[in-house]
């Protein structure tokens, strides 16, 4: 399986591209839970308290939250988070999710780079 890894808010997040994302070591904690929220409030100008609805909505992790953010600012489809993480819901693949919006997985690694997000750091 493939893992595609971001640094969010100085911590590294993980996201399986395959398969749903862990909970990282950032949001074991209400502080270092609080910095994601924070970071990734800035980084899509969504308001903390959406970020956190969505993170309990969506039952998904904040590394697949940006994962869902990152695709649908960057899909040819103009598609919304909720069509994504629908998308990601029915059992699609992130590179299934990737191929039908007209996106690649190392798009969305580097849009997220040019925001301010340190490159991918890929795990030892």
């Amino acid at each position: 399986m493939k893992a595609v890894w971001w640094m969010v808010g100085g911590v590294v997040l993980a996201v399986a591209a395959a398969g749903c994302g862990s909970r990282s070591e950032a949001e074991a904690t209400p502080e270092g839970e609080a910095n994601v929220i924070a970071r990734m409030s800035k980084q899509y100008a969504v308001q903390p308290d959406t970020l956190e609805a969505q993170h309990a909505d969506w039952g998904l992790g904040y590394g697949e939250i940006a994962m869902v953010y990152g695709f649908a600012r960057s899909s040819k489809t103009k598609a919304t988070p909720d069509h994504v993480v629908d998308m990601r819901r029915s059992g699609m693949s992130w590179e299934n999710i990737g191929k039908e919006l007209g996106v690649k997985v190392d798009n969305v690694a580097s849009r997220m780079k040019k925001t301010g997000v340190p490159k991918p750091t890929p795990h030892k």
